[in-house]
């Protein structure tokens, strides 16, 4: 399985090249991939408390993961604009390139244990992340 992850001598977060394969595919049709948790971050409108990643359910969670040897239920990311191939990066440039829609205890628990994240990648504007992030987790409530 290929993981896309920072290049031995890049900067932290530089991703290789070329791109990760394809893994599995949702059941919509969406290719899922392994990318390496760093190069992804948090959401600007990240609706999760700290506190949840300390909770009795968040440690299962990790556990599960941790026993699976990485998430099944893949998270989503977007693109951050302009970014940048690994090998093209200057210093001082940011070193994400995707930016979390949902699944931020997923990523946050595959950054923990340093496993590669299941993810599926979707370009989408600031108001359909913060959509399909509100979506996500209402359908994980109750």
């Amino acid at each position: 399985m290929a993981v896309k992850k920072p290049h031995a001598d890049a900067p932290y977060g530089a991703a290789a090249d070329p791109a990760a394969s394809p893994i599995a595919t949702s059941g919509h049709g969406e290719a899922i991939v392994l990318l390496d948790p760093r190069i992804i971050r948090a959401s600007a409108w990240s609706n999760r408390h700290e506190g949840s990643f300390s909770t009795p359910e968040y440690e299962k969670l990790k556990t599960s993961i941790a026993t699976a040897g990485r998430n099944y239920q893949a998270l989503k990311v977007r693109p951050i604009a302009g970014g940048l191939p690994g090998d093209l990066r200057q210093a001082g440039d940011p070193p994400f390139e995707y930016e979390l829609v949902y699944g931020h205890r997923r990523h946050r628990a595959c950054l923990e244990l340093g496993l590669p994240v299941s993810s599926i990648i979707e370009p989408m504007s600031d108001q359909e992340l913060f959509l399909q992030m509100d979506r996500e987790n209402r359908t994980h409530q109750g």
